[in-house]
């Protein structure tokens, strides 16, 4: 009963999100697994199935993960555990891995991690008067340690959020053109449909295709589109100015938005 739930609030949940962001629902779901899992491409390279061990400190620390492991452990809080650490086994056989990933699961993993710390502590409050062992002692003061150590760094994890380049040029479109059509390479860095609602068609570009000349000549004399959001290296590092000239676009002037990743070119 479980598994049908988890299984049928997962679909709902993504599939809602896709509609929204994407326009189509599953469309990032149909993609990974195309892009991944079908054609075993990506843009980033490839790491090991222990990878979201190894680098636990993209993502969280040490501290909270043994806290998060404590109360699996021990508490077995199978609900909390469930929502937490099959979505990671399942991130993890994919050839693909990044913290950003993991982002969906925090909730139910930092709410593990809050029981382990509760249990840790109603453990330390029953100690008798005379604590022979010493244990509880010990444990009390890597318990505080730990967390000074949480407090000191955790800040420095934190960085002033910034405004994307792709969500600039993506305003701009939708300033100049909202109902153009647009090919973006990829779409996800412009922000998906979330500024582009209105664009018709709105063309989803992977930089993995970008080699493909032929593919991206197409593309780009695809009927209504209006607006070419691609990666400044790609166009240097196939020498794509010259065909997407030829089709008819000419680049547009963006030294105000203090965007230099991209390039922009609309339909003359």
């Amino acid at each position: 009963m479980f598994g049908l739930g988890f299984t049928a609030t997962a679909a709902v949940s993504v599939g809602a999100v896709d509609a929204i962001y994407w326009g189509e629902p599953f469309f990032s779901l149909r993609h990974s697994v195309d892009f991944t899992l079908t054609r075993q491409m990506s843009t980033r390279g490839f790491q090991p199935w222990y990878e979201y061990s190894r680098a636990i400190p993209a993502w969280t620390n040490i501290g909270v993960a043994a806290l998060a492991v404590y109360a699996t452990v021990k508490l077995r809080l199978w609900l909390l555990a469930a929502w937490t650490w099959i979505p990671m086994f399942t991130l993890s056989v994919l050839p693909h891995k990044e913290p950003r990933y993991l982002v969906p699961i925090l909730p139910y993993f930092s709410m593990l991690a809050a029981a382990g710390l509760l249990q840790t502590i109603v453990w330390l409050r029953r100690a008798p008067v005379v604590d022979r062992d010493g244990r509880r002692s010990r444990a009390a003061m890597v318990l505080t340690m730990t967390a000074v150590a949480v407090l000191v760094t955790e800040p420095l994890d934190y960085v002033l959020p910034r405004t994307n380049e792709g969500i600039k040029v993506a305003q701009y479109i939708a300033a100049n053109g909202p109902t153009d059509g647009v090919l973006a390479e990829p779409a996800w860095n412009v922000g998906g449909r979330l500024y582009l609602q209105r664009a018709n068609p709105f063309l989803d570009i992977d930089p993995g295709q970008m080699r493909d000349r032929t593919q991206i000549d197409r593309a780009i004399r695809t009927p209504g589109v209006t607006w070419l959001v691609l990666q400044d290296h790609d166009i240097r590092s196939f020498q794509y100015e010259a065909l997407i000239l030829a089709a008819d676009f000419e680049p547009v002037a963006l030294s105000g938005l203090n965007v230099s990743s991209y390039r922009l070119y609309r339909r003359r």
